[in-house]
């Protein structure tokens, strides 16, 4: 009677713990009643499952009868769209208790002739504190087999599972506790000790190595901020000085209005006049107060921060140049973060290659222009040439201006613009002493 009473509570309390196990290390959560009858139904199918294992008492089947309630707690989470590698490994993870436990019952059976209802209490504890175990570390289980090394847990529970098995189908055979069997099970746990060791160091590698990668990044970033915040300094500190020489004026201005009442109550204006122009040259520098004209108008942070280093590498270069953006634009045509930080790499490549085809220049001249136009946002930027280029050498693979061939070509611009043919086009033009370079960003 009592044996009886052990094997039902065994029989549903099995099935039941593994459904509940898995569900918390998949952390799936049933929706509708639907859901709920389906549950139920291939809980049912689970226990008639047990039911006929039982009966026919042959290892094999057991190993088949694992299996097939794995793929029945698959086929139960299968509709809630989860990674089926993460289902596929934490039903691993159920199987691979499962067969320990029967290898451990097994095992200890053997070793002190233990009869069926000693067996099957053991069985009900070891069913017992799987759950605990899981309950515990289902957080960091699930964490594992859905993180980025889901690949490595998924191979190593495959592994461990066909290893658990091959252990308990020789165990079940095995009528007495050999020599063989103890060798087996001590294989079975030095190889699951390390496949946990081994899991677990490359988890830590592959996290390291992430770490690195991410800490590689976040240097880049923080020395593009830095670059960034450098060059908005300097576009402040410019505006400063230009409000300055401004107010400065503004102060000198009014005695020179005073003097200028004087002077012409005395028609002495002529002097005067010379005396103002003098004074105007000597302290207001027409091309630095026009440094950064009309930046202002661009309200994007890396496109204003990669047109002020360029023009401020001009201006100390001392090349003539001329800037425009009449118009503020607030919103740009970009597709995602990769295409602006494309755009802003053909704004910096474009700038650097007008610049360095001027050097040889006895008159250099860079002109640049940023305008928008029915959401469309267009650049063009041209500099002067002494003699006419080519126009299909242009893109050519490390074709430069620079000596020694060490430029940037702007066939690395072409290959940027490739990547979005329906939302970029480039066109270039090498007419009356200018090379022209244009960029059109459809909306």
């Amino acid at each position: 009677m009592l044996s009886t009473i052990l094997d039902v509570i065994l029989l549903l309390l099995s099935p039941l713990v593994d459904f509940v196990n898995y569900f918390k290390i998949i952390k799936f959560k049933t929706k509708g009643k639907i859901s709920r009858i389906l549950i139920l139904l291939i809980f049912l199918v689970t226990v008639f499952e047990e039911i006929v294992t039982d009966l026919i008492a042959f290892p094999p089947f057991d190993a088949l009868a694992t299996i097939i309630e794995m793929g029945l707690l698959i086929l139960v989470c299968s509709r809630s769209k989860k990674d089926y590698r993460m289902l596929l490994t934490g039903a691993l993870i159920i199987g691979i208790i499962d067969l320990g436990n029967n290898i451990v019952v097994s095992f200890f059976g053997k070793l002190f002739d233990m009869s069926a209802e000693i067996s099957t209490v053991i069985y009900i504890f070891l069913v017992l504190l799987s759950y605990i175990f899981i309950s515990y570390y289902a957080k960091k289980i699930n964490k594992l087999i859905s993180g980025r090394n889901k690949n490595i847990l998924l191979n190593s529970a495959i592994y461990l599972y066909i290893s658990s098995i091959i252990a308990y189908i020789i165990a079940s055979i095995e009528k007495t506790l050999s020599t063989a069997l103890v060798i087996l099970i001590g294989i079975l746990i030095i190889q699951g000790v390390y496949t946990i060791v081994n899991v677990k160091i490359s988890v830590r590698t592959s996290k390291n190595i992430l770490n690195e990668a991410e800490q590689n990044y976040l240097k880049k970033q923080n020395a593009q901020l830095q670059r960034n915040n450098n060059q908005l300094k300097e576009y402040a500190n410019s505006l400063e000085k230009d409000e300055d020489r401004l107010r400065r004026f503004k102060h000198d201005y009014r005695n020179i209005l005073n003097s200028l009442k004087i002077s012409a109550q005395k028609e002495d204006s002529k002097v005067l006049i010379k005396q103002l122009d003098e004074y105007t040259k000597e302290h207001f520098d027409s091309d630095a107060l026009s440094k950064f004209k009309d930046v202002n108008h661009i309200h994007d942070e890396l496109v204003k921060s990669i047109i002020i280093t360029k023009l401020s590498k001009m201006f100390n270069n001392g090349i003539k140049y001329r800037f425009s953006c009449e118009k503020d634009i607030n919103t740009f045509p970009f597709l995602s973060s990769s295409e602006h930080m494309d755009v802003v790499r053909i704004l910096g490549i474009t700038f650097d290659n007008a610049i360095e085809a001027t050097k040889k220049e006895k008159d250099p001249k860079i002109e640049a222009m940023l305008y928008q136009n029915n959401g469309n946002l267009e650049f063009i930027i041209r500099n002067s040439i002494a003699k006419e280029i080519n126009k299909n050498e242009v893109f050519q693979m490390g074709h430069t201006t620079k000596e020694n061939h060490s430029g940037i070509g702007l066939n690395n611009v072409l290959k940027i613009v490739e990547k979005y043919p329906n939302n970029m086009m480039v066109d270039i033009n090498t007419e009356a002493g200018w090379f022209t370079f244009n960029l059109v960003i459809f909306k």
